[in-house]
């Protein structure tokens, strides 16, 4: 297994920023992992809700869209013990 860094976005020059390091046998792999992961992770409209009821703000989504990630987004990879 190796380890894929994804690197979408760059909060240093703009306001939003992500990464993600995923475990998996090759590009592809990773991939799928974690368009998974975010599907997971966020609502029937792809986004993550930052906040609490009550808050000043009234919300806060950020949306994500996994089917626009791709395996260019890989910033770098850590080769695994087992790797072939």
């Amino acid at each position: 297994m190796h380890t894929y860094h994804f690197d979408i976005g760059d909060s240093t020059l703009g306001p939003i920023g992500m990464c993600a390091q995923i475990r998996a046998r090759c590009k592809k792999d990773a991939l799928a992992r974690l368009r998974r992961a975010i599907r997971d992770a966020t609502g029937p409209l792809k986004e993550i809700s930052v906040g609490r009821r009550g808050s000043v703000s009234e919300y806060v989504n950020v949306y994500i869209e996994p089917d626009n990630l791709t395996s260019s987004d890989i910033d770098f990879v850590e080769e695994g013990a087992n790797a072939k």
